[in-house]
């Protein structure tokens, strides 16, 4: 098992920064946060004087278009990689890769390239699946997407995605109120999340007509 040894770091904790201290890692996991004078004579396959440096987590990031020259709606495999291996430099570990609304073939097209681009990153960030910001949104809070290529909730055009990126659509914006709602069925039966963003007034008004109709039966 390969041990690291990251020495001379200020350690970001969540709740602190420390004086300079060393982390060890095992296996790629953290194993201990040492004092200098407690790493000194540990036995590792490498040591790194990180000379004072921060030592941060990585970051998630849940929201991405693309990055350095690249958007994730390119229909190119590299849009991927490159994005992966950019993001790695600015202390970004692991990214859900989204797709705002576009033709819906090269939605489609965009998937399966993800899912190859899956298969062949090794030295970016990890890829933990898609991100659908489109179609299903609502056209009065549509913000920088493309009205053109906005409609309403479908579950057949969301089974297909899933099926072009293999599963791997992990995260779907929609608003929730716009006709076709039955998609979050089929959404959470898969364990994707669904983030809002609709008109907030037609949803509120939504929810009191279903919940009028429970009443009545």
């Amino acid at each position: 098992m390969e041990r690291l040894l990251l020495t001379n770091a200020r350690i970001l904790t969540g709740s602190f920064v420390t004086e300079p201290r060393a982390l060890l890692t095992e296996g790629g996991r953290i194993a201990k946060i040492l004092p200098p004078s407690q790493a000194a004579g540990l036995s590792v396959s490498r040591s790194v004087d990180l000379e004072g440096r921060y030592l941060a987590p990585g970051l998630i990031d849940l929201h991405t278009h693309g990055i350095g020259g690249w958007d994730f709606t390119d229909c190119e495999e590299e849009a991927f990689l490159s994005a992966a291996r950019c993001y790695v430099r600015y202390g970004v570990t692991s990214v859900y890769p989204t797709l705002a609304a576009c033709p819906d073939e090269e939605l489609e097209e965009s998937c399966a390239l993800f899912q190859k681009a899956l298969l062949q990153n090794g030295e970016g960030a990890n890829l933990l699946g898609l991100h659908l910001e489109g179609p299903f949104l609502c056209k009065a809070k549509k913000g920088a997407q493309n009205e053109a290529f906005l409609h309403d909730p479908d579950p057949a055009m969301l089974h297909r995605l899933q099926q072009a990126a293999q599963g791997m659509v992990k995260l779907v914006t929609l608003a929730a109120e716009q006709p076709g709602a039955e998609v979050l069925a089929h959404i959470r039966r898969n364990r994707v999340t669904e983030r809002g963003r609709g008109d907030f007034q037609n949803a509120v008004q939504l929810v009191r007509r279903r919940e009028a109709r429970n009443e009545q039966h």
